[in-house]
């Protein structure tokens, strides 16, 4: 009984962390930006003293690759600057310049806000429910680090600028035994034939599921 509370509650998680990952992309999409771009600017703006690139990939649980191709862009477009950290001169700190608070400043909000209709339109402000419940640390970092259908899409094109479908990640996802709670592998119709995923985008996902720690 227990385990199984235990699987309820991670799989509701799973769906209210789906749920809230589709409100931050709608948004990002809305600003020509992507989802750990949005992410990026939203550590900047809660951090007036800046932060260097290893703080970030922390925080994100993200790969130095993604964050350095992301600052990247948006030193290019004088989004940000460097400062060398004192303490460590490896190591640079990240601090919005006057444009780009003035670009974030329009976006940030806008974030915090669809982020709080969703909530609020789901369920009354005083309607809520509380849980407690132990887990062990190796349980908690198998459960936090699968990465949702639109992570992986956005981890890939960041790292090799190649679009994968869900179909495909379903696929290889059920190749690997991984069990799903919507099957995209299936077509409604029984005789229709569903393409099977090209090798080399294959091994691609699969290195996105291992960064994942799905496999």
């Amino acid at each position: 009984m227990k385990n199984q509370r235990i699987n309820d509650l991670v799989n509701a998680f799973c769906v209210l962390r789906d749920r809230q990952y589709a409100v931050y992309a709608k948004c990002a999409a809305h600003h020509g930006l992507t989802v750990n771009e949005l992410f990026v600017l939203d550590i900047l703006w809660f951090s007036p003293d800046g932060c260097t690139q290893t703080d970030i990939c922390r925080r994100l649980s993200a790969n130095k690759q993604t964050i350095a191709a992301i600052t990247g862009r948006f030193l290019k477009k004088g989004y940000i600057c460097l400062h060398e950290v004192k303490e460590d001169r490896r190591s640079k700190r990240i601090i919005f310049t006057d444009k780009g608070k003035a670009y974030a400043q329009d976006i940030i909000p806008y974030a915090a806000h669809a982020e709080t209709v969703v909530l609020l339109s789901r369920r009354m402000p005083k309607d809520y429910l509380e849980v407690n419940v132990e887990l062990d640390d190796d349980f908690l970092t198998k459960a936090e680090s699968k990465g949702t259908y639109e992570q992986i899409k956005e981890y890939i094109f960041e790292k090799y600028q190649i679009k994968v479908s869900s179909l495909y990640i379903a696929q290889v996802k059920e190749e690997c035994g991984i069990k799903e709670r919507e099957n995209y592998n299936h077509s409604k119709k029984e005789d229709s034939k569903q393409p099977k995923v090209p090798e080399d985008k294959r091994k691609i996902i699969m290195e996105a599921l291992e960064h994942f720690k799905m496999i």
